[in-house]
């Protein structure tokens, strides 16, 4: 495979067409159409295919895609690192991190990179489980830092895990069920699921059907946590969170905890990178900063549990 193969192939499955695609990549309709030929017999496969409405990557098409988009994230690193050994720029990190994972260990990491690395270009994106991680995967992040139940995400990615931590129900304090002591007795309450959060909904239910308890009923599904802690304080809604976000003094004096008698499925805090291709050196400080942020916060829970 040649660069510009990849590059006119990346043009059609930006564009969807051959004249805007042939457009963006300064060649002519009948290059690009040429390079794409090519790495089609180069690979023995087709890599697009003509549709009412222009064009679209097979399977094979989308695989070469996603590749390309992580080689070329690879060389914006090397490019970066090798201007910071020439004195230029300070290079750039771009960090996808969870809203929950961020209330517990962004302030800390933040801080701490900036007195290390202060000319770095740090990009912030709300990351949500399994959204964030196609980005990852095309390298247009460098790593994620999210709360997951379940192990799906180890399969494919390396991992660091920071903490585990429990989940908890809240509610508005003047909600009826604010004193609910059984999962039981919120059957019929409006319950927000974060949109993303299939594991999460999936290990509540085996846990309660273990114990004969029917499961929520699932009424509202959102992935911002604007929206949901809207839906929390000035509606009937309740939710399950990180005790961590709990924890939050923004949090804690508007939030109150339903204190049930079962136990809710853990989640794990990790930081998400790929297997495959190298992370900068500002990459490699930032992951750092976020460990050691972890290990501040696990020793903070010590203390409060001696307390």
């Amino acid at each position: 495979m040649r660069p510009h193969q990849l590059r006119a192939l990346t043009a059609i499955a930006e564009h969807g067409g051959i004249r805007l695609a042939a457009r963006s990549v300064g060649l002519s309709q009948a290059a690009l159409t040429k390079a794409i030929r090519e790495l089609e017999d180069e690979i023995g496969m087709a890599v697009v295919v003509h549709t009412s409405d222009g064009m679209r990557l097979t399977q094979a098409g989308e695989v070469l895609y996603a590749h390309g988009q992580a080689a070329t994230a690879e060389m914006r690193a090397a490019l970066e690192d090798i201007e910071r050994v020439k004195g230029g720029a300070g290079g750039a990190v771009t960090v996808g991190i969870s809203p929950v994972s961020s209330i517990a260990l962004l302030g800390a990491a933040y801080r701490a990179f900036r007195s290390r690395l202060p000319d770095v270009q740090v990009d912030l994106v709300e990351a949500h489980p399994w959204h964030s991680m196609p980005r990852l995967r095309d390298g247009s992040i460098d790593f994620v830092v999210v709360g997951i139940s379940g192990d799906r995400a180890r399969e494919e990615f390396a991992t660091i895990d920071l903490f585990t931590d429990e989940l908890m129900l809240g509610c508005r304090r003047t909600h009826p069920f604010a004193y609910a002591q059984s999962i039981a007795q919120l059957r019929d309450a409006e319950w927000i699921l974060h949109a993303t959060s299939v594991e999460f909904r999936d290990a509540l239910n085996a846990m309660l059907a273990r114990q004969g308890i029917a499961e929520p009923r699932w009424s509202t599904r959102c992935a911002n946590f604007a929206h949901i802690m809207t839906l929390v304080t000035e509606c009937d809604a309740i939710v399950a969170m990180p005790s961590h976000v709990w924890r939050a003094p923004w949090v804690a004096g508007t939030v109150a905890r339903i204190h049930v008698a079962e136990q809710l499925p853990a989640v794990e805090v990790s930081i998400y990178t790929r297997r495959a291709g190298s992370l900068s050196p500002a990459a490699h400080v930032l992951i750092e900063c976020f460990r050691d942020a972890a290990t501040a916060y696990r020793a903070s829970l010590t203390g409060e549990a001696r307390t």
